[in-house]
């Protein structure tokens, strides 16, 4: 009989080819032998995943937090996955847990994805706070400096927004349509630094 680790590696091969069923076939023959083998669990809820199921995927990745309660990309899956589905405020709790869970390890996309969650729900001062720590946890990214604009806009904070979209754009944030068309940037729009920015971005980076 083979070993859970054999059945593991083979469905991870059959994941990667899109063979779902085989995939989970394999796995559920790794739990058979190590019902505690929590990369199986995890890989199960994945191919749940994958073919855009939710609740399914969702019971897999908290029975791999029962089984090892500090596997952050456990709570990483789980934060993804209702980010998909668009629970924002049940999304940024899981993208939160990850940060606590393990500090360092996932530190920029959690704390941006959380950012960005915190901004759809109405909350720019809790979202400038997890923005910031992304910035400085990747210095080279743009994408959580323009998301702080964001965040500056709907608290009003003019200066604060022209900055971060200039550092942006200094980062290689360049998509002009973006920016003349997104929401939250509105009230930015008469300011003779904004115009600047709309004349000379090109095209090409993506949110």
């Amino acid at each position: 009989p083979k070993q859970p680790g054999v059945y593991l590696q083979l469905g991870k091969i059959d994941l990667s080819q899109g063979r779902n069923e085989s995939a989970r076939r394999h796995y559920a023959q790794a739990l058979e032998l190590l019902p505690d083998l929590v990369d199986a669990i995890l890989f199960m809820g994945d191919v749940d995943f994958r073919e855009g199921q939710w609740d399914r995927p969702i019971r897999w990745y908290k029975r791999a937090i029962d089984v090892e309660p500090k596997r952050a990309d456990a709570y990483l899956r789980l934060a993804e996955l209702y980010f998909r589905k668009g629970e924002l405020a049940e999304a940024r709790s899981w993208y939160e847990k990850t940060l606590l869970v393990a500090p360092g390890k996932y530190t920029y996309i959690a704390s941006l994805k959380a950012g960005v969650c915190a901004l759809g729900l109405g909350d720019p001062h809790g979202a400038e706070q997890h923005l910031r720590r992304a910035s400085e946890s990747q210095p080279t990214q743009w994408r959580p400096l323009y998301r702080l604009a964001c965040a500056a806009s709907q608290q009003g904070d003019v200066e604060a927004a022209l900055r971060a979209l200039e550092a942006a754009a200094a980062k290689g944030f360049a998509d002009v349509s973006t920016l003349q068309r997104d929401a939250c940037l509105r009230p930015l729009a008469a300011e003779p630094r904004f115009q600047t920015l709309v004349r000379t971005l090109g095209g090409g980076a993506q949110r």
